[in-house]
């Protein structure tokens, strides 16, 4: 298999015109079958005004996906950019005509189960992906034939695991997740926009607007919610391995593809998790595979193109997290020390200049409110400078590292001692097992195919500035959250993998024994926790739309959202869990200023705050209606008037079955 390069990209720039036209026109036309056909009325009430949104949306699916069709036709299938930009115009010409037979059957397709405008979409991506697989098998030796098999059989025993979490714990979103899926709502419904996270300064909105365009397609629902982590989780996986080949051999980074496929329990779990962390996860892998590629392109067009790309997707990560700074603090080591990136030379003013870009509604954000995230950051890292306060927090740091927030995000918590101290190990060794490379890579000696050295150093740098930024902050000092050393996740997997193919030059049978542990490991973590299944407020929702009318409910954080979102906010809720939890006051105005009648509260049924709400009541004098719900405790027809500001503030009752993601 050939490395990454560009050499069939040479006209990029001129079939990007040509799809850009076909995609326009097939967009058009497919929003003017399905607007005929009646598939888009629900939306029209909501866009009475707006006909140029249709058009976009649908023009941005078939843009987004052609010039990821041509650009994997160029790079995988050899084939150059010309020959590729015609085989996606003639796609687009074969959907057009295909199209309106699809519309005179679509009460086939009702009876299948699907949507049409879903199965418009799905038909545009599997066209493609037959016509890429036929190119990429016919331009392939027997050799790199087999590799592409393996790969793609790995890849669906990835999806197979994620999918697996999604439809037995994953389909139940938290309050946070919830979040994610009511700023989609609210854009795609209320045209709102946001820039970052509800109730936050940091955290950059771009998930929600992804999930909202996913809600357009597929309708707003927690599978809809959920598919968004799932796609950037499938970024993940292939820029993991395209990382490791670039750095190492393609057995290197065929083994980093399984390990990070059937990842631990961890990364499976944030894979199908909308908590907006896979995101900076997937981003992070591309921006260090580009880094790594500009050492190897020639000077050209290409390489300023590049140098653009990675500085819009700086400064994109850095919008969508602030963990991206471990990232940025890498890379940018990377280009000004090793590869002397002069401050003023093209190069770089063209990478900081797309920096701005991608950053831009960060920055516009922060000159309206005072520069919230950086004052965030700033109390992030403690908020302080004295050299005493700065060592308790390391001090705390280390020891939360090594006892708590590894073994967590490795999978191996929940393991027997030994099994434990087995995996600890084998990580440990193959950690340190970069810097043997180095040392042997500089008398010229590379027993694992050692491509890119500095690349692996770049890994090694990452992996430290996360472990710097976790104890030097009160992110590892109180929270003790393994999320926060995910970013580390991807560079171990790597020396995990060149560590097992050179233990497999000297004894296959230890290098076996090392594979199957860590997957068994992996793999039982994930069948445990496939079985903890979230409390669902499914039912009780039900109950308050069907029995009571009750539509404004007060409840604590992790019910709150999640019940509005699944109701598609036909029932309101405000958290009275202190001033942080109010994410979005309109909620707690309105269920201020709604008539008791339709005012309850709602609880898990042995919640501490029952008891506390029900004292509040009749210190009231409020008379009310007791019901259980399945899991839940309902308190409705109240007699008289409650408001948040004289609820006393109710206990934060986290699910101990969703424990793995913190």
């Amino acid at each position: 298999m050939p490395e990454i390069s560009f050499p069939y990209l040479k006209q990029f720039s001129k079939y990007l015109v040509v799809t850009l036209f076909s995609s326009l026109v097939a967009g058009r036309f497919a929003y003017l079958s399905l607007l005929y056909a009646g598939e888009i009325n629900e939306f029209a009430s909501h866009f009475r005004y707006y006909a140029l949104t249709y058009l976009l949306l649908f023009s941005f699916v078939f843009l987004a996906v052609s010039i990821l069709y041509v650009f994997l036709l160029s790079v995988l299938g050899k084939i150059d950019s010309t020959r590729a930009a015609s085989a996606d115009l003639y796609v687009n010409l074969l959907f057009l005509v295909l199209l309106p037979y699809l519309i005179d059957f679509r009460y086939l397709i009702d009876s299948l189960g699907f949507s049409l405008l879903y199965f418009v979409v799905l038909s545009v991506i599997l066209i493609r992906v037959f016509l890429l697989i036929s190119a990429i098998w016919k331009n392939r030796s027997s050799q790199e034939r087999i590799i592409y098999i393996l790969l793609i059989g790995l890849f669906f025993l990835g999806i197979a695991l994620r999918l697996r979490l999604l439809f037995t714990v994953g389909t139940v979103v938290d309050s946070d997740e919830a979040i994610w899926g009511l700023m989609a709502r609210h854009i795609l419904f209320k045209f709102e926009h946001p820039t970052v996270f509800y109730g936050q300064s940091y955290m950059g909105s771009l998930s929600a607007y992804i999930a909202a365009l996913l809600f357009f397609l597929f309708g707003a629902s927690s599978f809809t919610l959920k598919l968004v982590p799932l796609l950037f989780s499938i970024v993940f996986l292939i820029s993991a391995y395209f990382l490791a080949r670039q750095i190492f051999s393609s057995l290197v980074a065929l083994v980093c593809f399984l390990l990070v496929a059937v990842g631990s329990p961890f990364i499976i779990f944030y894979s199908v998790t909308a908590w907006g962390y896979i995101e900076v996860l997937a981003i992070g892998n591309v921006i260090l595979l580009i880094s790594i590629i500009l050492r190897g392109i020639p000077s050209g067009r290409n390489e300023f193109a590049l140098y653009a790309l990675l500085g819009f997707l700086m400064g994109l990560a850095l919008w969508v997290n602030v963990f991206a700074v471990i990232y940025i603090f890498t890379v940018s080591v990377f280009f000004i020390w090793r590869e002397r990136l002069a401050l003023f030379s093209r190069k770089f003013l063209l990478l900081f200049s797309f920096f701005i870009l991608g950053l831009l509604p960060l920055i516009i954000y922060n000159l309206h409110h005072e520069f919230a995230t950086f004052k965030h950051l700033f109390l992030a890292s403690g908020g302080s400078f004295v050299l005493e306060e700065r060592l308790r927090w390391a001090t705390a740091g280390v020891s939360a590292l090594f006892l708590r927030v590894i073994p967590r995000l490795l999978g191996i918590r929940g393991s027997a001692v030994p099994a434990l101290l087995i995996i600890y190990l084998i990580y440990v060794v193959s950690f340190l097992f970069g810097f043997i490379l180095l040392a042997l890579d500089r008398k010229k000696r590379q027993p694992t195919s050692l491509k890119e050295p500095q690349g692996l150093m770049m890994l090694q740098v990452l992996v430290f500035t996360n472990i710097f930024f976790f104890i030097s902050s009160y992110f590892g000092a109180i929270y003790q959250v393994p999320r926060y050393m995910l970013v580390s996740y991807t560079s171990l997997s790597i020396f995990l993998s060149a560590f097992i193919v050179y233990s497999a030059q000297r004894s296959k049978l230890i290098a076996s024994a090392f594979m199957i542990i860590i997957l068994l490991s992996n793999l039982q973590g994930n069948a445990a926790y496939s079985r903890n299944r979230p409390l669902s407020v499914v039912r009780a929702m039900r109950f308050l739309e069907k029995n009571n009318g009750v539509s404004h409910i007060y409840t604590e954080y992790w019910i709150a959202y999640q019940l509005t979102f699944i109701s598609k906010e036909r029932i309101i809720c405000t958290p009275q869990s202190g001033l942080w939890s109010n994410r979005y006051p309109s909620y707690t105005n309105q269920v201020d200023r709604a008539p008791y009648q339709t005012v309850g509260f709602i609880f898990p049924k042995a919640s501490k705050n029952i008891k506390k709400i029900e004292d509040f009541l009749r210190k009231k004098g409020i008379t009310y209606r007791k019901n259980t719900v399945q899991d839940y405790t309902v308190l409705n027809d109240l007699s008289g008037h409650v408001a948040s500001s004289s609820i006393p503030l109710m206990n934060i009752e986290w699910d101990k079955r969703l424990v793995l993601g913190n």
